[in-house]
């Protein structure tokens, strides 16, 4: 990568005094000196976007939007969401599960996050403290609704800490009548005392404010007509009861029209007498999996539906027709209209970032400079051109840059599964491989374009645990009841990919719960090994013997050896320790470095295993430096480890790390000096070492 280098301009005024010459007793003079500094400082490339998980607008000035993302906090823009600026002063929380502006007093904000309860701005977002006064601990805070009339009168739906997959599920709804300095309960057990029942949806009534509404996650709607004093079950035998959604509609007064949207796929439910009886709307929606209804503030009978993975749906007929509008295969969790200007729509992401639409929907395009929240999975820099830089991100598909990280554009087109795992270069052709959790394995020809071609593998079906994991979303634990998505999963999650450097047209690849597949010509065939309903998350190819493969797996102990190409592997003996990367050291090619849960281990056939240093640290990915002898990266789930002697003693590494989880380490190829850290939630660190 080039330097970064500036001139500075240096004006020089001399005063002369010439003995006898009047016309030049003053003189100003300009020198110019090319004077060069080197600009060799850390920064945050980006790409933006990452997982919003509630959007929110100022109802006075809508151009104000409020972005609460998942493990960066909220973000604030001014301009429509042209630019974002992080507001995250005072929150000890960055998991941001709601977000609500007060509707009469909008520079009072309100943030429920996931496990920290509640937040209060009284600043626009400058500022947050808590105002968690007799909210249980560790609330994960669903859903916010405020008195349109009272905005002292608050409403939140939460879930405690007593997630362990049998009840009673601590669901807890609250109230407080004092603008969240005080709290009081108001459901506590909606499906009974032994089921203690959660709400992840509440509305007030725009017009009737004592009628507050809810939806429970497995007992469907109820209603209050008294401001939360009292709750009375408004569904029925032919409603189900996966409650997600519930809004009403601001232009019904009589008789009030309600609409409740559920997770099981049944579609809405819409009411036209304040929730007696439900009609039943499938129409375009089967198999739906409904986050948020959004209501047309301008319109009467236009809704939105924000979606599981079918993107945004839209009625303009009170829900008895359905049609997509866009963002299809995307996770949207909250969609919010302008009130002012009902055709501009915002929406935000799982992994995604936000979008916005200035014709009602029908045309989407990202809003999120900024916005700095990605989960970067994957990085390759170009050999030929190190200024091009490929990323890639869950959710987000894969991006490239240009100019060295400082602006990122989509490179997304064939791919049909914007979860991508990691990248790979080819090491003797111009081809960039993407892994995907659903899709398969995809090939980027460099040299002609940027589009994206599937590479045929014979994969075998996802196990259970892998459609989970690709459908686990922000604020769903592993115990709740997940969609499977076995409708949209296609083939088992790819998780990594290695080439053999002494042979670069032998490459393995490592999948969750499908074993390990090799390829003899570069990645465009393959075939399946002797290892089979294996995890293999990490791959490390012996530097001079392309049979030589090991295979990290999510078994403590259990670390899989091939010396035949994967034909057939033998289980050698292991610390205990669940390895979590591989990688064999750049100096001393006979010594495999290894992450674990338990820290940083080496191996060598002669010496077997050794600690090498971070006990009782898990250690996410290990990277051994192959153009600096003796340097080693450790990333872990807040930070990273430095050794600069092979791994015998090790330092904290970039403090801009501090706290911030690392998923992968690269090094440039044409710079020595260039590293990149892809985190969880904060997008790529380039640092210079």
């Amino acid at each position: 990568m080039p330097m970064r280098k500036i001139t500075l301009l240096i004006t020089l005024l001399f005063c002369l005094t010439l003995t006898g010459s009047t016309a030049l007793s003053q003189t100003n003079i300009q020198v110019y000196l090319p004077l060069i500094a080197n600009l060799d400082t850390s920064a945050w490339l980006g790409p933006d976007g990452g997982s919003v998980v509630a959007v929110a607008l100022d109802p006075q000035n809508p151009e104000t939007v409020y972005a609460g993302t998942w493990g960066r906090g909220v973000f604030k823009s001014v301009d429509g969401g042209a630019s974002w600026l992080p507001a995250t002063n005072g929150l000890d929380n960055l998991y941001i599960q709601s977000l609500a502006v007060d509707p009469l007093v909008p520079s009072v904000l309100y943030a429920g996050t996931y496990k920290d309860g509640m937040y209060k701005s009284l600043d626009g977002g400058q500022s947050w403290f808590a105002i968690n006064t007799n909210i249980q601990a560790e609330a994960i805070v669903y859903t916010i609704a405020i008195d349109r009339s009272d905005s002292n009168y608050i409403y939140i739906g939460t879930r405690g800490i007593s997630n362990n997959g049998e009840p009673p599920w601590n669901g807890v709804a609250y109230r407080s009548t004092d603008g969240g300095a005080n709290w009081e309960k108001m459901i506590t057990s909606l499906g009974g005392r032994d089921a203690q029942d959660w709400v992840y949806s509440l509305a007030v009534h725009p017009i009737y404010p004592s009628r507050v509404y809810a939806a429970g996650h497995g007992t469907g709607p109820f209603r209050s007509v008294d401001r939360g004093d009292t709750w009375l079950f408004i569904g029925d035998d032919t409603v189900d009861d996966s409650g997600r959604a519930i809004a009403a509609d601001p232009h019904s007064v009589s008789p009030i029209v309600l609409y409740y949207g559920v997770w099981h796929g049944a579609g809405i439910y819409k009411s036209t007498d304040g929730g007696n009886n439900w009609e039943h709307h499938q129409s375009g929606l089967w198999g739906t999996k409904i986050y948020q209804i959004a209501m047309d503030p301008q319109v009467r009978d236009t809704l939105y539906l924000a979606t599981f993975t079918t993107g945004v749906i839209k009625s303009i007929d009170g829900g008895e027709e359905w049609k997509r509008m866009g963002l299809d295969g995307t996770g949207i969790f909250s969609l919010v209209i302008n009130p002012l200007n009902s055709q501009t729509v915002y929406v935000g992401t799982s992994n995604d970032g936000i979008y916005r639409s200035d014709d009602g929907g029908t045309t989407w395009y990202h809003r999120q400079s900024g916005l700095q929240a990605s989960s970067v999975t994957g990085l390759v820099v170009d050999p030929n051109n190190p200024s091009r830089i490929f990323a890639s991100l869950n959710g987000g598909g894969v991006m490239q840059s240009t100019d060295d990280g400082d602006t990122w554009v989509d490179m997304n087109i064939g791919l049909l599964d914007k979860a991508v795992r990691g990248l790979a270069l080819d090491p003797l052709h111009p081809y960039l491989y993407a892994l995907t959790y659903s899709t398969g394995l995809y090939r980027c020809d460099l040299s002609s374009g940027t589009a994206w071609v599937p590479v045929s593998i014979a994969l075998p079906e996802p196990s259970l645990a892998s459609q989970q994991a690709a459908s686990l979303l922000p604020g769903m634990e592993p115990d709740e009841e997940v969609p499977s998505g076995a409708d949209e999963i296609q083939s088992v999650a790819l998780l990594d990919i290695a080439f053999a450097p002494s042979a670069p047209n032998t490459a393995y690849l490592g999948t969750e719960g499908g074993g390990v597949y090799y390829s003899l010509d570069g990645g465009i065939s393959w075939a399946p090994t002797g290892l089979t309903n294996t995890t293999a998350w990490s791959l490390a190819v012996d530097p001079v013997n392309a049979q030589q493969v090991y295979a990290a797996t999510n078994v403590a102990g259990y670390l899989p050896r091939s010396s035949n190409g994967g034909a057939s592997w033998e289980i050698f003996e292991t610390p205990q320790v669940i390895f979590n990367s591989l990688a064999f050291s750049p100096t001393a090619p006979s010594t495999l470095y290894a992450g674990t849960d338990g820290g940083v281990y080496t191996y060598t056939t002669s010496g077997g295993w050794q600690l090498a240093g971070l006990a009782g640290i898990p250690i996410r990915v290990i990277a051994p430096d192959p153009q600096n002898p003796g340097i080693i990266y450790a990333g872990t789930d807040s930070g990273a480890y430095l050794s600069t002697d092979d791994g015998k003693t090790w330092q904290p590494g970039p403090l801009e790390l501090n706290g911030w989880g690392v998923q992968a380490i690269t090094f440039d190829p044409q710079n020595k000096h260039v590293v990149y850290f892809n985190t969880t939630v904060h997008g790529i660190l380039r640092i210079y070492h």
